[in-house]
């Protein structure tokens, strides 16, 4: 394969730097990440270790088997679409709360955990997170809890700092066209 220099470059260096933040900050956490990659230093220093080296060490001393990882991030060029499907909410009579069914969609190859912010009625917000573990069994995933709110808004990756390449599809209730429409034309007449 012929590649354009700045192709080559950006396989090489930048996409592995933003795995390697992926797995350290979102996937194994710090301490789990630091210890693995202080392990691998030591046991390949002045050595000639390949790809297979670093993920076995990582895999051993952090204690998580990385192979979808390692495939998908680094083997393969798969990509990610995490998207919301239509929430459910009913009132359970019983106890006064709200029973609450988030939809959670895998829409491409790649695997990420899942990192999602509820918004509730009353303004409240909370964060929530879901381990990679969710979609071994299938691509499609129902959160379910009870809640003594209403939600008003989930949304998948609030902070972006998984590499979704269709952000559109992140949050429910979806925006109505007509009200992003109406929101384009008021920034329009703002700016003139």
């Amino acid at each position: 394969d012929k590649l354009p220099r700045f192709a080559l470059g950006m396989t090489q260096y930048a996409k592995t730097s933003v795995g390697l933040v992926l797995l350290r900050e979102h996937i194994l956490g710090p301490e789990r990440f630091d210890a693995a990659f202080r392990e691998y230093i030591r046991r390949w220093a002045f050595k000639s270790p390949r790809p297979a080296d670093f993920f076995r060490t990582m895999d051993n001393v952090a204690g998580s088997d990385l192979a979808w990882f390692w495939r998908g991030w680094f083997m393969e060029n798969d990509a990610l679409d995490q998207a919301m499907g239509e929430v459910e909410q009913k009132l359970d009579d019983k106890d006064n709360k709200w029973v609450v069914t988030a939809p959670m969609l895998n829409l491409d190859d790649l695997v990420m955990p899942v990192e999602y912010k509820i918004t509730y009625e009353d303004g409240t917000i909370e964060k929530r997170k879901l381990p990679i573990e969710i979609w071994y069994p299938s691509d499609r995933f129902k959160e379910k809890w009870r809640s003594d709110k209403k939600v008003i808004k989930i949304e998948l990756d609030p902070d972006h700092v998984f590499p979704d390449y269709d952000r559109t599809n992140n949050v429910w209730p979806q925006p109505d066209e007509d009200e992003d429409q109406e929101a384009v034309e008021d920034n329009e007449k703002d700016e003139k």
